[in-house]
Protein backbone atom coordinates (compact mmCIF):
# COMPACT_ATOMS: atom_id res chain seq x y z
CA UNK A 1 0.00 0.00 0.00
CA UNK A 2 1.64 3.15 -1.24
CA UNK A 3 1.00 6.67 0.77
CA UNK A 4 0.95 9.70 -1.38
CA UNK A 5 1.85 13.00 0.66
CA UNK A 6 0.63 16.42 -0.79
CA UNK A 7 2.97 19.10 -1.49
CA UNK A 8 1.79 22.53 0.57
CA UNK A 9 2.05 25.00 -2.96
CA UNK A 10 3.09 27.62 -0.26
CA UNK A 11 5.92 26.02 0.61
CA UNK A 12 7.10 24.66 -2.61
CA UNK A 13 7.10 28.34 -3.73
CA UNK A 14 9.62 29.43 -1.20
CA UNK A 15 11.87 26.26 -1.71
CA UNK A 16 12.02 27.54 -4.72
CA UNK A 17 12.65 30.97 -3.27
CA UNK A 18 15.49 29.46 -1.55
CA UNK A 19 17.24 27.59 -4.35
CA UNK A 20 17.29 30.48 -6.17
CA UNK A 21 19.16 31.98 -2.96
CA UNK A 22 21.45 28.98 -2.76
CA UNK A 23 24.69 30.84 -3.61
CA UNK A 24 24.28 33.16 -0.37
CA UNK A 25 25.61 32.51 2.67
CA UNK A 26 23.07 30.26 4.68
CA UNK A 27 22.78 33.33 7.59
CA UNK A 28 21.99 35.86 5.66
CA UNK A 29 19.60 33.54 3.20
CA UNK A 30 17.53 32.84 5.97
CA UNK A 31 17.49 36.38 7.67
CA UNK A 32 15.56 37.37 3.60
CA UNK A 33 13.84 34.53 3.50
CA UNK A 34 12.27 35.31 7.20
CA UNK A 35 11.15 38.75 5.90
CA UNK A 36 9.40 37.43 3.33
CA UNK A 37 7.79 33.90 4.07
CA UNK A 38 5.34 35.86 5.82
CA UNK A 39 4.38 38.06 3.34
CA UNK A 40 3.85 35.16 1.05
CA UNK A 41 1.88 32.97 3.63
CA UNK A 42 -0.72 36.39 3.68
CA UNK A 43 -0.67 36.55 0.18
CA UNK A 44 -1.69 32.71 -0.40
CA UNK A 45 -3.99 33.07 2.88
CA UNK A 46 -6.14 36.36 0.42
CA UNK A 47 -5.62 34.90 -2.61
CA UNK A 48 -5.31 31.58 -2.31
CA UNK A 49 -1.98 29.73 -3.20
CA UNK A 50 -2.48 28.58 -6.86
CA UNK A 51 -2.64 32.77 -7.45
CA UNK A 52 0.72 32.86 -5.86
CA UNK A 53 2.50 33.15 -8.95
CA UNK A 54 0.43 35.39 -10.51
CA UNK A 55 0.73 38.32 -7.08
CA UNK A 56 4.06 37.83 -6.95
CA UNK A 57 5.54 36.34 -10.00
CA UNK A 58 7.35 33.30 -10.69
CA UNK A 59 9.51 31.82 -7.97
CA UNK A 60 12.88 32.72 -9.75
CA UNK A 61 11.72 36.54 -10.48
CA UNK A 62 9.92 36.79 -7.26
CA UNK A 63 14.42 35.42 -5.83
CA UNK A 64 15.80 37.80 -8.45
CA UNK A 65 13.88 40.87 -6.82
CA UNK A 66 14.61 39.99 -3.27
CA UNK A 67 18.42 39.26 -4.80
CA UNK A 68 18.30 42.78 -6.02
CA UNK A 69 16.96 44.51 -2.77
CA UNK A 70 19.52 43.12 -0.78
CA UNK A 71 22.37 43.95 -2.94
CA UNK A 72 23.46 40.70 -4.43
CA UNK A 73 23.84 40.54 -8.27
CA UNK A 74 21.37 38.62 -10.41
CA UNK A 75 22.06 34.54 -11.01
CA UNK A 76 22.17 34.84 -14.73
CA UNK A 77 24.02 38.22 -14.49
CA UNK A 78 26.79 36.44 -16.56
CA UNK A 79 24.74 35.19 -19.18
CA UNK A 80 24.10 35.23 -22.98
CA UNK A 81 21.41 37.99 -23.16
CA UNK A 82 21.79 41.34 -25.56
CA UNK A 83 23.27 42.99 -22.58
CA UNK A 84 25.80 40.23 -21.10
CA UNK A 85 28.43 42.16 -22.25
CA UNK A 86 28.12 45.03 -20.25
CA UNK A 87 28.06 42.86 -16.94
CA UNK A 88 31.30 43.33 -16.29
CA UNK A 89 31.50 47.13 -16.40
CA UNK A 90 27.92 47.29 -14.71
CA UNK A 91 28.34 44.54 -11.95
CA UNK A 92 30.35 45.31 -8.38
CA UNK A 93 33.98 44.87 -8.78
CA UNK A 94 34.90 41.37 -7.38
CA UNK A 95 38.41 43.55 -5.81
CA UNK A 96 35.84 45.08 -3.61
CA UNK A 97 35.73 43.28 0.16
CA UNK A 98 32.21 43.36 0.14
CA UNK A 99 32.63 40.06 2.66
CA UNK A 100 34.38 42.11 5.02
CA UNK A 101 32.74 45.56 5.21
CA UNK A 102 29.91 43.11 6.29
CA UNK A 103 31.87 41.51 8.92
CA UNK A 104 33.22 44.58 10.23
CA UNK A 105 30.19 46.76 10.18
CA UNK A 106 28.47 45.62 13.52
CA UNK A 107 31.71 47.30 15.19
CA UNK A 108 31.23 50.65 13.26
CA UNK A 109 27.07 50.51 13.47
CA UNK A 110 27.12 52.19 16.98
CA UNK A 111 29.10 55.10 15.92
CA UNK A 112 26.67 55.64 12.73
CA UNK A 113 23.63 55.27 14.97
CA UNK A 114 25.00 58.16 16.88
CA UNK A 115 26.49 60.55 14.05
CA UNK A 116 22.92 59.64 12.16
CA UNK A 117 21.08 61.82 15.03
CA UNK A 118 23.27 64.38 15.26
CA UNK A 119 23.20 64.48 10.97
CA UNK A 120 19.10 64.49 11.56
CA UNK A 121 19.39 67.31 13.89
CA UNK A 122 21.49 69.15 11.71
CA UNK A 123 19.36 68.61 9.15
CA UNK A 124 16.26 69.83 10.96
CA UNK A 125 17.93 73.02 12.15
CA UNK A 126 19.32 73.74 8.71
CA UNK A 127 15.41 73.40 7.28
CA UNK A 128 13.87 75.33 9.70
CA UNK A 129 16.13 78.02 10.53
CA UNK A 130 18.93 78.15 8.05
CA UNK A 131 21.52 77.10 10.14
CA UNK A 132 24.56 76.49 7.93
CA UNK A 133 27.04 75.76 11.14
CA UNK A 134 28.49 72.09 12.32
CA UNK A 135 27.58 73.61 15.80
CA UNK A 136 24.93 75.67 15.40
CA UNK A 137 23.98 78.84 18.02
CA UNK A 138 20.63 77.88 20.12
CA UNK A 139 19.66 80.96 21.77
CA UNK A 140 23.18 82.19 20.87
CA UNK A 141 24.73 79.60 22.48
CA UNK A 142 26.48 77.49 21.20
CA UNK A 143 26.96 75.34 23.94
CA UNK A 144 23.30 74.83 23.82
CA UNK A 145 23.58 73.31 20.15
CA UNK A 146 26.17 71.49 20.91
CA UNK A 147 24.06 70.11 23.67
CA UNK A 148 21.27 69.66 21.38
CA UNK A 149 23.01 67.83 18.61
CA UNK A 150 24.44 65.45 21.92
CA UNK A 151 21.29 64.24 22.48
CA UNK A 152 20.08 63.84 18.92
CA UNK A 153 22.89 61.44 18.92
CA UNK A 154 22.15 59.89 22.41
CA UNK A 155 18.77 59.18 21.03
CA UNK A 156 19.40 58.01 17.55
CA UNK A 157 21.71 55.14 19.85
CA UNK A 158 18.79 54.47 22.34
CA UNK A 159 16.80 53.59 19.34
CA UNK A 160 19.33 51.42 17.42
CA UNK A 161 19.84 49.27 20.62
CA UNK A 162 15.80 48.78 21.13
CA UNK A 163 15.10 48.25 17.06
CA UNK A 164 13.97 44.84 16.63
CA UNK A 165 16.41 42.51 14.80
CA UNK A 166 14.08 41.82 11.93
CA UNK A 167 12.39 44.72 10.17
CA UNK A 168 10.02 44.37 7.17
CA UNK A 169 11.21 45.15 4.15
CA UNK A 170 9.37 48.53 3.33
CA UNK A 171 11.02 49.72 6.61
CA UNK A 172 14.27 48.77 6.30
CA UNK A 173 14.13 50.00 2.81
CA UNK A 174 12.75 53.46 3.96
CA UNK A 175 15.22 53.49 6.82
CA UNK A 176 18.21 52.96 4.08
CA UNK A 177 16.58 55.81 1.91
CA UNK A 178 16.84 57.99 5.04
CA UNK A 179 20.52 57.34 6.10
CA UNK A 180 21.68 57.61 2.49
CA UNK A 181 19.92 61.42 2.50
CA UNK A 182 21.84 62.07 6.07
CA UNK A 183 24.88 60.66 4.40
CA UNK A 184 24.75 62.97 1.35
CA UNK A 185 23.60 66.42 3.77
CA UNK A 186 26.91 65.28 5.63
CA UNK A 187 28.60 65.43 2.54
CA UNK A 188 27.24 69.01 1.93
CA UNK A 189 27.81 70.20 5.60
CA UNK A 190 31.45 69.14 5.51
CA UNK A 191 32.11 71.14 2.38
CA UNK A 192 29.79 74.40 3.23
CA UNK A 193 32.08 74.34 6.55
CA UNK A 194 35.47 74.25 5.06
CA UNK A 195 34.46 76.81 2.86
CA UNK A 196 35.23 80.81 3.86
CA UNK A 197 32.11 82.52 6.12
CA UNK A 198 31.43 85.93 5.64
CA UNK A 199 34.78 88.14 6.35
CA UNK A 200 34.49 91.92 6.19
CA UNK A 201 37.67 93.62 6.33
CA UNK A 202 38.64 97.08 5.24
CA UNK A 203 39.87 98.22 1.65
CA UNK A 204 42.99 96.74 0.31
CA UNK A 205 43.73 93.99 -2.19
CA UNK A 206 43.97 90.95 0.60
CA UNK A 207 41.78 88.17 -0.81
CA UNK A 208 39.14 86.75 1.71
CA UNK A 209 40.82 84.52 4.05
CA UNK A 210 39.42 81.06 4.92
CA UNK A 211 39.25 81.83 8.68
CA UNK A 212 35.99 82.20 10.66
CA UNK A 213 37.94 85.28 12.65
CA UNK A 214 37.29 89.13 11.46
CA UNK A 215 40.63 90.53 10.28
CA UNK A 216 41.59 93.52 9.01
CA UNK A 217 43.20 93.98 5.53
CA UNK A 218 46.75 93.28 6.90
CA UNK A 219 45.16 90.04 8.22
CA UNK A 220 45.41 90.73 12.06
CA UNK A 221 42.52 89.18 14.22
CA UNK A 222 39.81 91.71 15.52
CA UNK A 223 38.67 91.60 19.19
CA UNK A 224 36.24 94.36 19.44
CA UNK A 225 34.59 97.06 17.49
CA UNK A 226 33.69 100.87 18.18
CA UNK A 227 31.11 102.73 17.25
CA UNK A 228 31.79 107.09 16.98
CA UNK A 229 29.43 109.33 16.43
CA UNK A 230 30.02 112.31 13.74
CA UNK A 231 31.34 114.52 16.67
CA UNK A 232 33.67 112.00 17.96
CA UNK A 233 31.90 110.17 20.97
CA UNK A 234 32.03 107.11 21.64
CA UNK A 235 28.53 105.37 21.36
CA UNK A 236 28.45 102.94 24.05
CA UNK A 237 26.14 100.44 23.06
CA UNK A 238 25.05 99.57 18.58
CA UNK A 239 23.95 96.27 17.34
CA UNK A 240 26.32 95.56 14.21
CA UNK A 241 24.45 93.88 11.46
CA UNK A 242 25.08 92.91 7.58
CA UNK A 243 23.56 94.04 4.45
CA UNK A 244 21.33 90.38 5.40
CA UNK A 245 20.55 91.56 8.46
CA UNK A 246 22.84 88.18 9.95
CA UNK A 247 24.48 89.63 13.16
CA UNK A 248 28.10 90.40 13.06
CA UNK A 249 29.52 87.89 15.56
CA UNK A 250 32.67 86.10 14.18
CA UNK A 251 34.74 88.57 16.08
CA UNK A 252 37.90 86.46 17.79
CA UNK A 253 38.99 88.44 21.38
CA UNK A 254 40.82 85.51 22.06
CA UNK A 255 43.03 85.93 19.57
CA UNK A 256 43.71 90.02 20.03
CA UNK A 257 46.73 91.04 21.92
CA UNK A 258 45.64 93.92 23.74
CA UNK A 259 48.88 94.09 26.03
CA UNK A 260 52.71 94.77 25.49
CA UNK A 261 53.16 90.91 26.27
CA UNK A 262 50.62 89.63 23.56
CA UNK A 263 47.66 88.42 25.57
CA UNK A 264 44.34 88.65 24.84
CA UNK A 265 41.46 90.44 26.72
CA UNK A 266 38.69 88.68 28.88
CA UNK A 267 35.48 89.56 27.00
CA UNK A 268 32.25 89.89 28.79
CA UNK A 269 29.48 89.67 26.45
CA UNK A 270 26.30 91.94 26.78
CA UNK A 271 23.40 89.91 27.64
CA UNK A 272 19.44 89.74 26.73
CA UNK A 273 16.17 90.29 29.45
CA UNK A 274 16.71 86.08 29.33
CA UNK A 275 20.07 85.69 30.27
CA UNK A 276 21.53 85.03 26.79
CA UNK A 277 24.54 86.01 25.21
CA UNK A 278 24.15 88.61 22.26
CA UNK A 279 27.33 88.42 20.33
CA UNK A 280 26.68 91.45 18.41
CA UNK A 281 26.73 94.28 20.48
CA UNK A 282 29.23 96.71 20.56
CA UNK A 283 31.89 97.75 22.11
CA UNK A 284 32.04 94.21 23.89
CA UNK A 285 33.20 94.84 27.46
CA UNK A 286 36.85 93.93 28.05
CA UNK A 287 39.72 93.84 30.42
CA UNK A 288 43.22 93.03 30.90
CA UNK A 289 45.55 92.05 33.15
CA UNK A 290 46.54 94.93 35.44
CA UNK A 291 50.75 94.67 36.14
CA UNK A 292 53.28 95.84 38.85
CA UNK A 293 55.34 97.64 36.38
CA UNK A 294 58.39 97.38 39.07
CA UNK A 295 57.84 93.31 39.52
CA UNK A 296 55.74 92.02 36.85
CA UNK A 297 52.92 90.25 39.37
CA UNK A 298 49.72 90.52 38.10
CA UNK A 299 47.80 92.28 40.90
CA UNK A 300 43.81 91.93 38.87
CA UNK A 301 42.38 93.60 35.94
CA UNK A 302 41.27 96.82 34.79
CA UNK A 303 39.33 97.89 31.88
CA UNK A 304 40.43 98.23 28.21
CA UNK A 305 39.90 101.65 27.28
CA UNK A 306 38.45 102.48 23.74
CA UNK A 307 41.29 103.32 21.02
CA UNK A 308 42.71 106.97 21.12
CA UNK A 309 41.79 108.09 17.14
CA UNK A 310 41.85 110.57 14.88
CA UNK A 311 38.88 111.04 12.63
CA UNK A 312 38.65 112.64 9.17
CA UNK A 313 36.32 115.77 8.84
CA UNK A 314 33.07 114.57 6.99
CA UNK A 315 31.85 116.38 4.09
CA UNK A 316 28.17 117.73 4.59
CA UNK A 317 25.89 116.42 1.82
CA UNK A 318 24.30 118.29 -0.78
CA UNK A 319 21.21 118.18 1.60
CA UNK A 320 23.06 119.93 4.18
CA UNK A 321 25.67 121.88 2.16
CA UNK A 322 24.89 126.19 2.30
CA UNK A 323 26.07 126.15 -1.45
CA UNK A 324 23.07 124.46 -3.20
CA UNK A 325 22.43 124.38 -6.54
CA UNK A 326 18.93 124.26 -8.33
CA UNK A 327 18.40 122.88 -12.05
CA UNK A 328 15.85 124.46 -13.89
CA UNK A 329 14.37 121.94 -16.44
CA UNK A 330 11.68 124.32 -18.81
CA UNK A 331 9.49 121.92 -20.88
CA UNK A 332 9.93 122.34 -24.71
CA UNK A 333 6.79 123.59 -26.65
Amino acid sequence: MSTTHAVDPVEAYINEVRDRLSDIAEEERGELLDDVMAHVREVAAEHGAENLSARLGSPEQFGDELRSSAGYKPVDASGSGPLAGLAPAISIPQWLPLDELKRMWPKFEPAWAFARGVLAALLVLHVAGGYTDLVPRVGNSRLLGLLLLGAAGVGSFALAERRPPEQAKRVRQLRVAAEVVLAVFALFAVRDASQARTIYFDSGQQAVQQDPCLRDSAGRPIGNLYAYDSAGHLIPQVFLVDQAGRPIDNLCPDQAAVTASGEPAQTTYARDVNGSAVYNVFPRAQTKPLTDSQTGEVRGAEPVPPPAVLFPQISPSNAESSETTTTVVTPQP
